[in-house]
């Protein structure tokens, strides 16, 4: 998987983790989606399955890393309460838009926020 950086400063976290996951570019991605805003799951959904890929629509909680699928894009929430993010989990490697790539278990002390959550993928 290739890592798709997202500008700085910018709320499209979730348009990259369709790009890793599709391969598509970042452009067609935000054009598929519509907006260079912030995504919601079903957004993200109907994103990848209009490049080809089947997801569902809804975030499945979970409390361990064990429990999670090979791969699928998780949702961080921030303990300082910001806005969510969105990054892609791929066999214990977290694939992070804004903060690179690392092993899952230094995702909270990288960066501070922790994983509630994840959107399925059938395949990739």
């Amino acid at each position: 998987m290739h890592l798709q950086r997202q500008p700085r400063g910018s709320k499209i976290c979730g348009h990259c983790c369709v790009a890793m996951v599709t391969g598509a570019s970042l452009q067609e991605v935000i054009a598929q989606v519509g907006h260079r805003h912030g995504t919601s799951a079903r957004e993200l959904g109907t994103a990848l399955r209009a490049f080809g890929h089947q997801a569902h629509f809804k975030l499945t909680g979970f409390k361990k890393e064990a429990s999670l699928p090979p791969r699928c894009i998780l949702k961080q929430l921030w303990t300082s309460g910001e806005p969510g993010h969105w990054v892609v989990y791929d066999a214990g490697t977290i694939y992070c838009p804004g903060h690179g790539t690392y092993p899952y278990a230094e995702a909270v002390a990288r960066t501070g926020g922790r994983f509630t959550a994840y959107l399925k993928l059938t395949f990739f």
